[in-house]
């Protein structure tokens, strides 16, 4: 009986680390029809892991830390003055015409923050106590926000629902070519004419901070992070 028992733990052991080495390198692909997505569940390191099939791994600085406080498993909290992760850049994230960006959310502050961001073309985020969400596009003509023909150009709308702290909430931005769209917990809450394709640039992804010009750390929590090309 014990030899039983001795073997039926072996192979359970030997489950789990298989388990684990798919999701630590990345093969386990849970995500097969989005750009990213970031599970936060690793709870381990300082290394998450975008569970698509484009390798869009991402490294925490800070004082970012793991919690129980999540959507599903665990997620990650941060401190708003230095916390951010750093997204390894792949060519995936350069998505032209179309894109969806989506995080739960549980606010520690009042404060501005972003969520998630390419400094250049998207970015999510809370801003004045409600969702904010931007695209930077070239439309090959001139809005009346330029001066330039051809110019790229910011399209950059809020939502209208107060987000309370302490409480969460599935936020998205949506660009699909005609409009930029902004929804809180699956209701959209506005949106804006945009059309264009938005350029190409060098800049890395963000999760919890965005580079200058978007250079807002974010306080609280956020799991179940996506992009996608829609």
């Amino acid at each position: 009986m014990t030899k039983i028992k001795l073997a039926l733990c072996t192979i359970l052991i030997a489950f789990v680390i298989t388990f684990l080495s798919w999701q630590i390198s990345g093969r386990a692909v849970l995500c097969p029809n989005y750009v990213a997505c970031w599970k936060f569940n690793e709870g381990i390191s300082n290394k998450v892991w975008d569970f698509s099939s484009n390798g869009n791994h991402g490294t925490i600085s800070g004082n970012t830390t793991w919690t129980k406080d999540s959507r599903e498993g665990l997620a990650l909290e941060f401190d708003g003055i230095d916390d951010k992760i750093q997204i390894t850049k792949t060519s995936s994230v350069d998505v032209k015409d179309k894109v969806i960006l989506e995080a739960y959310i549980k606010r520690k502050s009042t404060a501005d923050g972003m969520i998630i961001s390419k400094n250049g073309p998207y970015f999510l985020a809370v801003r004045n106590n409600v969702v904010a969400g931007g695209v930077y596009a070239n439309d090959g003509n001139c809005p009346t926000s330029c001066t330039t023909p051809g110019a790229n150009t910011w399209t950059e709308i809020h939502g209208t629902t107060l987000l309370e702290l302490n409480k969460w909430y599935l936020l998205k931005m949506t660009y699909d070519g005609s409009q930029v769209k902004v929804y809180v917990n699956s209701v959209l809450e506005n949106s804006a004419p945009k059309t264009g394709q938005m350029p190409q640039v060098s800049q890395n992804v963000h999760i919890g901070w965005g580079e200058p010009g978007q250079n807002q750390y974010f306080k609280g929590i956020i799991d179940e992070v996506k992009i996608s090309g829609i």
